[in-house]
């Protein structure tokens, strides 16, 4: 979602500006994946261990 509203925004921008450098998109797009993926990274890493938690959870009772 992010790279595509990344995209349109820097599209839109090159347009305007008629500035047509090839590296503005790539950037601003990576740019907009490290915030999302900082922004999300707290709630990701509590996903993780809730799933690695069940898992040994489900690997001992197995066991």
């Amino acid at each position: 979602m992010s790279q595509r509203l990344s995209g349109l925004l820097v599209g839109l921008f090159q347009t305007v500006t008629q500035l047509q450098e090839q590296t503005l998109p790539f950037g601003i797009k990576l740019l907009g994946v490290c915030l999302c993926l900082f922004l999300l990274s707290g709630w990701y890493g509590e996903v993780l261990l809730s799933y690695g938690r069940q898992v040994i959870f489900l690997a001992l009772a197995k066991g």
